[in-house]
């Protein structure tokens, strides 16, 4: 018992600590980086304490994940041995997702425990999301410039993912006051994606929202939301237009060509033109990437594309790991499982749909990633015992 009540301290204290290097005068000082010393002590130490090797081989999804993790491990000893050209965080990011399946997988919370967790979590996110606005921007309104938030992508990621976690809950607790509250507290995390502009994240969130609507609401519900989004996008179309054209545009000053070929690529701030780019690339460089010789392309936001470039076939592994997430969480969806503990593999429409547009995601960037795949580890744990 003392051991269980020590395991699940030390990852509250991981949590805190995640959200609480995110606080703008802690982020913009040198406390950041000591945070994050203490926080990879914390993970060491949750780690040693829940890893189990009997957990490790109990599970399909973790036995494959696994076995290719010793591939990846071989091939980054190979890199570093004959000193190509590679990015040490590409492993670092699996591992630390790899321990944190683990950590979830043994983890000794029960339900009363997990909502506290959740409901600390998202609360946590909010008050980060508020605490960066109100230092950064002074207001509660856009941050029409892009970069006028520091640390804007964790931010809106941590955000987006405390909010997802509300979400769930307030449509699938069977208590009003409970789901009530969680509403609340999604409907102002959705508020502050849209005003931290972290776009990606905003967009993955919104399809989390919808896809949640769409499995729990009744077709009068659907319509009746329908109905009312219409009437209001209409009443009030120049400024939800204007207001749109912020959040997602910001300060740029878009032109739309006659055929609008380039449109998205504007809008992306050229991340389209980078992918044809490391497709010209990888024509060349197919089997190495750029292990023996480097692209010079901006950074690729989108973690196939970009470990390609990075790796060429040898980057396999790696994909093999994020495509097996992809069918996992694809196969949740499709099995609309929307049991409280089960939220993990849901969760994960948001970090999978960030990597198509960012270079980190779905396992980076930094720590960020820490609750979403401790809550697919807790989802493991317990989908062959059905609980609810």
């Amino acid at each position: 018992m003392r051991i269980s009540k020590t395991k699940n301290l030390l990852f509250f204290l991981v949590m805190v600590t995640t959200l609480v290097m995110y606080i703008p005068v802690i982020y913009n000082s040198g406390l950041y980086g000591i945070l994050r010393y203490f926080l990879f002590v914390l993970m060491a130490g949750v780690v040693i304490m829940t890893f189990k090797w009997s957990t490790l081989i109990s599970h399909g999804f973790t036995r494959s994940i696994g076995a290719i993790f010793l591939f990846i491990i071989i091939e980054f000893l190979l890199f570093y041995a004959f000193q190509l050209n590679y990015v040490a965080g590409d492993f670092v990011q699996i591992f630390i997702v790899l321990m944190m399946i683990m950590a979830g997988t043994n983890s000794s919370l029960d339900e009363k425990a997990f909502l506290k967790l959740c409901s600390f979590y998202s609360i946590g996110t909010i008050a980060i999301g508020i605490i960066a606005v109100s230092s950064y921007l002074g207001a509660f309104s856009v941050a029409i410039n892009a970069y006028a938030i520091e640390g804007k992508n964790q931010v809106g990621a941590i955000v987006a993912f405390g909010t997802g976690i509300a979400f769930y809950l307030s449509q699938t607790l069977n208590k009003s006051k409970k789901k009530n509250y969680f509403l609340i507290v999604s409907i102002v995390g959705i508020a502050l994606s849209l005003v931290i502009r972290c776009r990606t994240a905003t967009v993955g969130l919104m399809l989390f929202v919808l896809y949640m609507l769409a499995h729990n609401w009744t077709a009068k519900q659907k319509m009746i939301f329908a109905f009312f989004a219409i009437v209001l996008y209409i009443g009030f179309f120049n400024r939800v237009n204007e207001f749109l054209a912020d959040v997602f545009l910001g300060d740029k000053d878009i032109e739309v060509s006659v055929d609008q070929a380039d449109f998205l690529n504007q809008v992306s701030t050229s991340r389209f033109e980078r992918n044809e780019m490391a497709f010209l690339f990888l024509r060349e460089h197919l089997f190495f990437g750029e292990l023996t010789d480097l692209s010079g392309i901006p950074l690729i936001h989108n973690y196939v594309i970009l470990r390609l470039t990075r790796y060429g076939l040898l980057s396999l592994p790696l994909l093999i790991v994020y495509f097996i997430f992809v069918v996992k969480c694809i196969k949740s969806l499709l099995k609309g499982n929307l049991r409280l503990f089960n939220m993990g593999w849901i969760l994960l429409i948001i970090p999978l749909f960030c990597s198509l547009l960012e270079p980190s995601a779905p396992f980076g960037p930094g720590t960020v990633q820490l609750m979403p795949y401790f809550l697919c580890g807790i989802a493991l744990k317990n989908e062959s015992r059905n609980v609810i």
